[in-house]
């Protein structure tokens, strides 16, 4: 017997993924869960979420079933079959914050897809990353007040390292590529996780509210996909990225360059 089918997207904080997903959860015969991560249903719940957003459960048939305490992969096969009942496409946003950075949330990031890890079993599963260039994640992820005093540039350094060599296996998009070709690189990430793309997400991603994320100062203030403005970068921040090896061997992996100064 086949197993169901699973689609995840994976990418760290501050990559550019709420929009994209914006985008892709405006698309026809999409369901798109935001910011799962089978240790932290506390804070993103699946099966709320699929109740409150999509209604794919009453509010008292997901009170009944969570009291039944499913795990975590019966969560998600419950919801996945309320998917495939309506002909509707399941999307997990995977929280990879957890497994890449952790901070402030966990001290030793585990360097391994903990949704995959705990879906494999049952699941097929189609899985893609989207990545931003180290630099510019680094610091729109450092100036986030729930950040400071928290994020290590060599601890963040080494998790992004990890995280690229996760994108070799899976496959990759970059948000630089989505913000200057937004429908190609849309069509690239449907078809890695089987879906049909749907060109009239431009019509509906500015009013796409079921997700997680949208912090107060980006995504919900914009109204256009379009490269972001160069910020300014402290020279020492790059000297000391420089010389770092796993710094160098990310940027190989995904195709970026070290600024010049």
């Amino acid at each position: 017997m086949s197993r169901p089918t699973v689609r995840i997207f994976h990418h760290m904080a501050r990559t550019g993924g709420t929009l994209i997903c914006k985008c892709l959860g405006s698309m026809q015969g999409v369901i798109l869960l935001s910011e799962i991560h089978p240790a932290f249903v506390h804070m993103f719940n699946p099966l709320a979420q699929a109740t409150r957003w999509f209604n794919l459960f009453s509010e008292q048939q997901a009170q009944e079933f969570a009291e039944s305490t499913p795990s975590f992969s019966q969560v998600i096969a419950t919801i996945n079959e309320r998917c495939d009942a309506s002909d509707l496409k399941l999307v997990i946003r995977d929280w990879s914050h957890i497994d890449f950075t952790g901070t402030p949330f966990v001290q030793k990031p585990s360097y391994r897809f903990a949704l995959c890890d705990a879906l494999q079993a049952n699941f097929e599963i189609i899985n893609i990353c989207s990545v931003r260039h180290p630099i510019d994640q680094y610091l729109s992820l450092n100036a986030l007040n729930i950040m400071q005093g928290h994020l290590n540039i060599d601890n963040y350094i080494h998790g992004y390292w990890q995280f690229a060599r996760k994108c070799l296996e899976t496959g990759f998009i970059r948000y630089e590529d989505f913000t200057h070709q937004p429908d190609s690189t849309l069509q690239t990430l449907c078809t890695r996780l089987r879906l049909e793309f749907d060109p009239g997400y431009t019509q509906r991603w500015r009013q796409y509210q079921t997700i997680t994320g949208d912090t107060v100062n980006t995504s919900n203030r914009i109204e256009e996909i379009r490269p972001s403005t160069p910020r300014a970068v402290d020279p020492r921040l790059l000297d000391h990225c420089a010389a770092n090896p796993y710094y160098h061997e990310a940027l190989q992996m995904l195709g970026y360059i070290h600024p010049s100064q």
